[in-house]
């Protein structure tokens, strides 16, 4: 991707993680309402029949054209694009858990809740999803933890 724009992204940058403009840093949060839009009319472009044909037959070409017909997104929230352009198969799951983490930032912008809070909630999640089920659920869980402690 030697003509993208995205080269002053950095590397490391953690999975899930947004880039705040500068102004979106001064309030902590993205703008939600802004964001919400942006993610709506990008998934509804890359949807269109001839973009999904575009990105079946050149990868490269169809990244690229994404990141030219909307540059602004894919700088400002590089993550995101990629969530939703790096594997199609997971794009319904990765929009349900976008909408979900948008929900909880408008909770925690509107003071019904905290970002500790909320950040116990999707880690009890992601436990449920992943952790708790190779042990047979939460309580398996609990007491193999249990029996490793007394070790």
């Amino acid at each position: 991707m030697e003509n993208s724009k995205l080269t002053n992204i950095p590397k490391n940058l953690p999975k899930g993680s947004i880039m705040l403009n500068d102004k979106e840093k001064e309030r902590g949060l993205p703008d939600l309402v802004k964001l919400t839009g942006q993610i709506i009319e990008f998934v509804e472009y890359i949807e269109m029949p001839d973009i999904k044909e575009m990105a079946a037959e050149n990868r490269n070409l169809y990244k690229n054209h994404l990141e030219n017909k909307f540059e602004d997104f894919t700088l400002e929230y590089y993550s995101i694009y990629r969530m939703l352009v790096d594997n199609d198969n997971e794009r319904s799951e990765n929009l349900n858990r976008l909408f979900k983490m948008i929900d909880r930032l408008k909770d925690v912008e509107s003071g019904k809740s905290t970002v500790d809070k909320e950040f116990s909630k999707v880690r009890e999640e992601l436990a449920e999803d992943y952790l708790y089920p190779q042990f047979g659920g939460k309580h398996g869980f609990q007491k193999a933890m249990e029996k490793h402690a007394k070790k």
